[in-house]
């Protein structure tokens, strides 16, 4: 039966045929089975709303990790510059982009000297706190110096090796400024501690 209140009567005879009229009525309540309560349906709501935030969780989280797999196979781990990869595909967008426009390409290799000796002496953490400094500055640098009419990259190819490319009508003259404004900016005194390099 369905859950709810019902009342039974009953009506009897005795042997000889003889009804009782008036007969016997029995109130009954049926409860709801466990799982029909309120308390169920609560709880069914409950567990659907977990089910869909996990899953809403679920997809952000491989969201995350998505873009941080992206982010970790195009840029450089300490630095935060486009990697080696992510270089070689837009230089090769830039060169494509030069030989359509008429336009030269310049590259600037910067390797910094005996930035060895960092590691070797104060440690990793020391190396990469100088890194990412030296990176920030050069990557200031490429972005300041732009005039709006080529374009500029910096990438962080590993180590101590960073590289520059400048795609303009005057390439060579543009790379040879960017160079000495970045030659300047690496020459200032880093100070980490009490270290100054």
């Amino acid at each position: 039966l369905d859950a709810g209140h019902y009342t039974f009567r009953v009506k009897a005879a005795n042997s000889d045929g003889v009804w009782n009229e008036e007969g016997v009525a029995l109130d009954i309540r049926v409860r709801p089975a466990p799982w029909e309560t309120i308390w169920a349906y609560l709880a069914y709501i409950a567990t659907a709303v977990l089910l869909v935030f996990g899953l809403l969780r679920w997809q952000k989280l491989r969201h995350e990790r998505a873009a941080e797999m992206r982010r970790l196979e195009n840029f450089h781990p300490i630095s935060g510059l486009p990697n080696r990869k992510l270089f070689g595909e837009r230089l090769a967008g830039a060169l494509e982009e030069a030989r359509q426009r008429d336009e030269g390409v310049a590259l600037l290799h910067i390797d910094l000297d005996k930035f060895k000796r960092i590691n070797d002496t104060l440690g990793q953490a020391a190396g990469d706190a100088v890194l990412k400094m030296i990176s920030s500055r050069l990557a200031h640098d490429v972005t300041r110096s732009s005039d709006g009419i080529g374009r500029r990259e910096i990438a962080h190819l590993g180590g101590d090796e960073f590289v520059v490319f400048v795609r303009h009508q005057s390439a060579a003259m543009e790379a040879d400024k960017l160079g000495a404004m970045m030659r300047q900016s690496i020459c200032t005194p880093i100070q980490h501690g009490v270290q100054e390099f």
